[in-house]
């Protein structure tokens, strides 16, 4: 289980349906959720017409990561 970038090459990504269809045609990898670094949320199986922006993050799954990882902050308050 991984999370990364979508890729740059997917310019002005529309829907979740679209990205996670061009990242398995890339990559190979299944894209099965989504996280804003806005509020860090994550959802699982979201809705194919869910709106995707290029800050989104990607959950993937794959045996090795296949897109630009995402710097994960844990940190406590």
């Amino acid at each position: 289980l991984w999370v990364g970038h979508i890729p740059k090459e997917i310019r002005n990504p529309t829907d979740f349906q679209t990205v996670a269809n061009k990242v398995k045609e890339a990559t190979n990898a299944m894209v099965i959720g989504v996280q804003r670094p806005t509020d860090k949320d994550e959802v699982l199986n979201p809705p194919l017409d869910l709106p995707m922006t290029s800050d989104t993050h990607l959950i993937y799954l794959a045996p090795k990561p296949v897109l630009e990882e995402v710097e994960e902050d844990f940190g406590t308050d």
